[in-house]
């Protein structure tokens, strides 16, 4: 019998080069995969600053040197043999490929497209200074002018892409690198670019590998959505464009288990970062729901949480098996059912845990407050240690529980907490009003509603 073995895969290729002023350091060859850079390989330079590693076809896509994790250097891992030199790593204005063709060409690009915009946005800013200052104005004849050379340069933009060579990685990804640099632009100047931007960033095939590869991928999300949320729509705008973007992303994911995990959870944890909660309500309905995916079971529990735990539905009551104190002093308490409360805010968090330490405090400043209301604060412990359990609450009045099972906390379960601190607003029937990412909204929502 006889095995056919695609080798170009464990083809090396070689990044070497002569960095004087860093000799005797460690140097590392990273790539990109998503939103996560991994190691190709580490080595250390020599006396001399010379160094010398390998990559494979698998790494092909962007990549960077990184010494000391403060001087990097993109790379393009381009299936190619790359050398450069410099004084340094961080001496960018003398660093020289001397091997590498689509090093060099990016490397020459790089260069000529910083002045370009260089130049075009101070043609940009004279334009705007022109529009709008009113003895400027009348000048048409200068803003036509200026105006005109603003296109030219564009153009100049436009010729410099179309020369890199047809095909290569560079010819793909500075097109691509320009739709995510330019948001934080278009956002402040050009607003009236936004849904083009918007179209193009759509447009991207986001489980393609170059893509994937490419050191872009964080950016390239947050910045899509960040440009929605700030571009002047009005909140149910904002969010029906939100959701068509998340329907596109699904949809291109939906047969690559590997992106669609990674990329959802990123994703969902960065709208949730951002309080769009509607946002991430909806990708986490659109995930459960699709069935072209398997969803990891860690995903799975984070998303469950807009499904089973979302405003209005019944949480479960909570029974203490372990240990209860308020103000310090131990109580006798079986379950969350017997405390009589018209409504209480659940928190779970531990001592462990540099969130909760910052965190859960704020809620000693609030008790008062919030017992006015008709709250009662209950917190669940994730603690294991029962002594760093009592001196961490010690100061609190309000309830506080643990049966030091830390993950395997029942109601940690019942409630689908991931990450601490959690919190939940529920009423006496265990209706679930909200579940706020801090004290503050919490505070704020119970002020406004209660």
């Amino acid at each position: 019998m006889i095995y056919l073995f695609n080798l170009s895969c464990f083809a090396q290729f070689t990044v070497e080069g002569t960095l004087a002023k860093n000799a005797n350091q460690k140097i590392q060859l990273l790539g990109f995969e998503g939103i996560q850079a991994y190691l190709i390989e580490e080595t250390r330079t020599d006396a001399k600053g010379h160094f010398s590693m390998s990559y494979t076809a698998e790494d092909y896509g962007i990549g960077y040197l990184s010494i000391s994790q403060v001087e990097n250097q993109i790379l393009v891992l381009a299936k190619e043999n790359i050398s450069i030199q410099a004084n340094a790593l961080s001496d960018k204005n003398n660093l020289k490929f001397l091997q590498g063709k689509q090093n060099k060409l990016f490397n020459t690009y790089t260069k000529e497209f910083d002045i370009n915009q260089n130049v075009l946005g101070a043609w940009q800013y004279l334009a705007e200074t022109y529009r709008n200052n009113s003895h400027l104005k009348a000048r048409q004849n200068s803003l036509e002018n200026i105006l005109n050379e603003i296109e030219s340069l564009k153009k100049v933009n436009q010729h410099l892409i179309q020369k890199l060579p047809e095909n290569s990685y560079i010819q793909w990804f500075i097109p691509v690198r320009k739709i995510v640099s330019d948001v934080s632009y278009i956002a402040q100047n050009q607003p009236e670019l936004i849904p083009e931007n918007l179209t193009a960033f759509r447009n991207i095939k986001h489980d393609n590998d170059l893509f994937y590869k490419s050191g872009l991928y964080k950016d390239a999300f947050e910045g899509h959505f960040w440009l929605i949320e700030n571009s002047g729509l009005s909140q149910d705008e904002a969010f029906a464009e939100m959701k068509k973007s998340i329907d596109i992303i699904v949809e291109n994911l939906a047969f690559d288990d590997e992106k669609m995990n990674q990329t959802g959870e990123f994703l969902f944890q960065f709208l949730e970062s951002r309080s769009l909660f509607e946002a991430s309500e909806y990708l986490a309905v659109k995930l459960l729901n699709e069935s072209s995916c398997t969803l990891n079971s860690n995903l799975e529990k984070q998303l469950e949480v807009y499904r089973k735990m979302k405003p209005g539905n019944i949480a479960n009551n909570i029974v203490f098996d372990g240990d209860v104190f308020k103000s310090g002093t131990k109580i006798s308490v079986s379950n969350l059912n017997e405390l009589q409360s018209e409504y209480y805010l659940i928190a779970f968090g531990s001592s462990w845990c540099p969130a909760c330490v910052e965190e859960l405090p704020k809620l000693q400043e609030e008790y008062a407050n919030l017992q006015q209301k008709g709250v009662e604060i209950v917190m669940i412990s994730l603690d294991t240690s029962k002594q760093q359990f009592q001196n961490f609450t010690k100061d609190f009045d309000f309830y506080a529980a643990s049966d030091y099972k830390k993950w395997d906390t029942q109601a940690v379960s019942d409630y689908y907490v991931f990450s601490t601190p959690t919190l939940y607003l529920i009423d006496k029937n265990r209706k679930i009003l909200l579940r706020p990412n801090s004290v503050e909204r919490a505070k704020n929502w119970i002020l406004q509603n209660l």
